[in-house]
């Protein structure tokens, strides 16, 4: 029985049995003591080595650290987060501090800010190295400051270990920063640098009025001053005598508008050629001295202002008239007083430093009145007075007046012989330094002045005004005063003209073939046009002589001119060349103008040249043929 009963018993157990030791064996196990992860490798042989049952909260911790000082930066340069900047251990890399005040990681490259944008620099463990750069040359204010780009790391990006010691981690895990105790910025694209808008330029002085230039232009025995100024407008200061000569100077300077014209005083070698400027252009103001005169060509000037339509003003001492934005002031004259020069306009203009001074043809009358009434003022460029004539530029009036340039309007040759020695002598004395129209025959001698307020440029030249403390309208130099000394002009005084052939002249008296200019017939019958003036021309020798490209000129004016044809003048034969009629009993020779050439207040001088250019003749009047 016993052996019955053990067998039933082991049958019914052995389930029981292996229960129980799976029960034992899951107890035994779970009761055993964890083996440590195997460290992880070292990064950096040189980094310290932190205990390895904490290396993840290490990691941990240096990953917020980077993000707050990714926050950080951000928001000192581009003032994004308006959180406040949170506690943080020291920093893993040291900042750099640009000229402008802003902070940059280590490791970042570009431009420096403050007074130093166009430096390239880097900043390497918180050492800030630049390489100094030229800025571009264009108009951009010192002051403008380029935002730096910071090249900021991603946070995403493998933490580099430094051997910077930090505090080490301890084993609770509640001393290691998190996530949550640093504010986390939201993620943002990598920061570009947004051009800035380039800075309106400073204007320069040389900018609206703040400029000008002035033509002295080429006209003969006569005056034409056109001034220019940067704002667009024109005015033109006599026309000189020959209709031809101004029209053809204005047209060579592309001169497309004129918006308002002086006549210093009637003479027919200021006031001529304004007739055919009218007609040119359509001019707005006319200004007069108020002068009478009884000649044809101031009769037709008259004519031609009242068809133009223009507001007329008659000037006088102190009154000031604009020229766009530049004021110029009348110093004369100051009452009329019959005489034609005397009375002439005398015009002072300029801007700035840079004053210039028109006299037209007054006389020491003129300057004795100006002086009297205390209006002149220390100048830098005088119109000298008259064409260089002995009746003008006194000793008192340069002493008051102290120019440092001179320019004579006066024709080649002057048959006036002007400008007079003594004249010249008494401007180099004073150190000015003198420019001519009409140096040369055959060339346009126009003279060009520019400057822009400070200083000033004509003949190649630049001349930097001396200082007199004048105002530049108004005031006046006492005539009493010391006068500043000049600087010594550099080059010559006089400008070189291009170089030309020095034509020979022959001797009147003989003449190729006894071939000269009889007379002139200068005083017209025909009104106001005088077509039938003419120049009348005979061959006194024995041999007949082709007058193929052979020419004859006024040369007072420098202008018209009129080329024969084939043509050949018998001995002892007599042709004419009119105005603007045609006469084939006298060769039918015309220059087909439709004004008068011969002028009747004033003497003109025409010359015969023959195909080489050789003067062979030349002859002025009264009498007349």
């Amino acid at each position: 029985m016993v052996r019955g009963g053990s067998y039933r018993i082991s049958g019914i157990k052995v389930p029981v049995v292996l229960v129980l030791l799976i029960g034992i064996f899951v107890l035994a196990c779970s009761t055993v003591t964890p083996v440590p992860a195997e460290p992880t490798p070292s990064i950096d042989a040189t980094a310290v080595v932190e205990p390895i049952l904490d290396i993840d909260a290490t990691v941990e911790a240096r990953l917020a650290y980077e993000r707050a000082v990714d926050a950080t930066v951000q928001a000192k340069v581009f003032g994004t987060l308006s959180a406040p900047e949170p506690k943080t251990p020291s920093t893993t890399q040291a900042l750099c501090k640009l000229t402008g005040g802003e902070m940059v990681q280590s490791g970042w490259t570009g431009k420096d800010t403050g007074n130093n944008p166009c430096n390239s620099c880097f900043c390497t463990n918180g050492v800030l190295g630049c390489t100094k750069m030229a800025c571009p040359a264009r108009g951009v204010s010192p002051d403008s400051k380029p935002v730096p780009t910071p090249q900021i790391a991603p946070t995403s990006k493998p933490l580099a270990i430094t051997n910077t010691p930090y505090p080490p981690p301890t084993s609770t895990p509640t001393s290691v920063p998190t996530a949550t105790s640093v504010p986390t910025p939201t993620p943002r694209p990598t920061p570009t640098y947004t051009p800035q808008p380039t800075p309106t330029p400073t204007p320069t002085p040389n900018s609206s009025i703040e400029g000008f230039s002035i033509y002295f232009i080429d006209v003969g025995q006569g005056d034409a001053t056109l001034v220019v100024s940067n704002d667009g407008h024109s005015l033109l200061v006599d026309g000189g005598r020959s209709k031809t000569r101004i029209r053809d100077r204005l047209s060579a300077l592309g001169i497309q508008d004129i918006d308002a014209i002086a006549a210093t005083h009637p003479d027919a070698d200021h006031i001529a050629g304004l007739t055919e400027v009218l007609a040119m252009y359509k001019v707005e103001n006319v200004y007069l001295n108020g002068g009478q005169s009884s000649t044809a060509t101031h009769a037709d000037f008259l004519d031609a202002v009242e068809q133009e339509g223009a507001i007329v003003s008659t000037l006088q001492m102190n009154d000031t008239f604009n020229l766009g934005a530049m004021v110029i002031k009348v110093l004369h004259p100051y009452q009329l007083t019959g005489d034609s020069n005397v009375d002439s306009l005398v015009l002072q203009l300029g801007c700035g430093d840079v004053q210039v001074l028109l006299t037209g043809d007054s006389e020491i009358e003129s300057e004795q009145s100006m002086l009297s009434e205390n209006v002149l003022q220390d100048i830098d460029l005088l119109k000298v007075g008259h064409h260089g004539s002995r009746s003008s530029t006194s000793q008192a009036f340069l002493d008051v007046i102290q120019p440092e340039v001179g320019v004579i309007s006066a024709g080649f040759d002057s048959q006036y012989g002007h400008p007079h020695v003594e004249v010249v002598n008494r401007l180099n004395a004073e150190g000015v330094q003198i420019f001519e129209t009409d140096t040369t025959e055959a060339y346009d001698d126009t003279l060009k002045m520019t400057s822009n307020c400070q200083t000033y440029e004509i003949g190649g030249q630049v001349f930097v005004p001396v200082s007199s403390g004048a105002s530049p309208i108004g005031g006046n130099v006492s005539p009493t005063a010391t006068p500043t000394a000049l600087p010594t002009p550099v080059p010559t005084p006089i400008a070189t003209p291009t170089p030309m052939p020095t034509p020979t002249i022959v001797a009147t008296s003989t003449g190729t073939s006894n071939l000269s200019i009889d007379c002139i017939f200068f005083d017209g019958v025909v009104s106001r046009t005088e077509s039938d003036e003419y120049v009348r021309i005979v061959n006194a020798g024995e041999t007949s002589v082709d007058l193929s490209n052979w020419s004859l000129k006024d040369v007072a004016d420098g202008s018209p001119t009129f080329t024969f044809p084939g043509y050949t003048i018998a001995p002892n034969e007599t042709i004419r060349v009119y105005t603007n009629e045609v006469h084939s009993e006298s060769g039918g020779f015309s220059f087909g103008l439709g004004s008068s050439i011969w002028a009747n207040s004033a003497p003109d001088t025409a010359a015969l040249f023959n195909a080489e250019g050789q003067e062979v003749s030349r002859k002025s009047y009264p009498p007349s043929c």
